[in-house]
């Protein structure tokens, strides 16, 4: 049986082929920002696994979404930004750094230190790097989202529609909790050309319909905290065709989140 480093190696050769001249015209197609919703959908599989407790499951999709990380680095890697052994090593030595009560001096008596020790390496090493986070982790919106479901399954939505990029994450986990198809709706809050220099200024909204026909359809729109407004508003005025829409929205800042309903502004419980 061949050892971890053959079959690193191997999964390596393998996607090297994908992506060569005479691979897979699929794989070859595909660039580091097409793939994101391939890498979302696979994570969720595999959170999906892990909920219903099917090992044999959970190791299917660890596979596909290991296939779909190294592939992401091989893209990275001909296009000459970094490579395996550049993503290996941040990986090792930010698990290093962040043990300190394992590799260095410190010590943990127990679990709860050990998550503080861990916070406050990370707090250091993001002031060091000038690191802001932008994104709700698309897991924690899974779990605020859990108690909401039962109450959007009984609206019998035909389609899910997010609104670029903010809600690409909220939207796809609604879409997979809820069966539903799923389309996004990219709609710019400038015009091409210098931003303006504060973001409350009212630009033009230029927009870009979803493929999805959406005539008589009950839709689900949702977007993120990243919007002034303006965008949910214009969104809807792209989807008139339809026969009902609720909006949805994850809003706050930082750690600090709220679900919101902005249709009936019913503020929802936090859990």
């Amino acid at each position: 049986m061949k050892g971890n480093e053959e079959l690193f190696e191997d999964l390596v050769k393998v996607i090297e082929k994908l992506r060569s001249e005479d691979g897979c015209p699929w794989d070859k197609a595909q660039t580091i920002s097409s793939v994101r919703e391939n890498i979302l959908e696979e994570a969720l599989e595999v959170i999906d696994a892990i909920e219903q407790n099917d090992m044999e499951h959970i190791k299917e999709e660890l596979g596909d979404l290991l296939f779909l990380i190294f592939f992401v680095i091989q893209m990275a890697k001909e296009s000459g930004f970094f490579t395996y052994n550049d993503v290996l090593k941040g990986a090792i030595d930010k698990l290093i750094y962040r043990h300190p009560h394992v590799f260095g001096e410190k010590e943990a008596k127990d679990e709860r230190e050990a998550i503080y020790i861990w916070k406050e390496q990370k707090k250091k090493a993001n002031k060091r790097k000038e690191i802001t986070p932008k994104r709700l982790p698309f897991y924690s919106i899974m779990l605020k989202l859990k108690d909401i479901l039962p109450s959007l399954k009984e609206e019998k939505f035909d389609l899910v529609v997010g609104i670029k990029r903010g809600g690409l994450i909220p939207a796809s986990i609604l879409a997979y909790k809820l069966n539903l198809p799923l389309d996004f709706l990219e709609v710019k809050l400038y015009e091409d050309g210098p931003m303006p220099k504060k973001i409350y200024e009212k630009p033009k909204i230029v927009s870009i319909p979803v493929k999805e026909i959406i005539k008589n359809k009950r839709i689900l729109l949702v977007d993120d905290i990243e919007n002034t407004g303006e965008t949910i508003n214009k969104a809807k005025e792209l989807l008139l065709d339809a026969s009902y829409i609720k909006t949805f929205a994850i809003i706050g800042k930082h750690t600090d989140y709220r679900l919101f309903l902005k249709e009936d502004c019913k503020r929802l419980p936090w859990f």
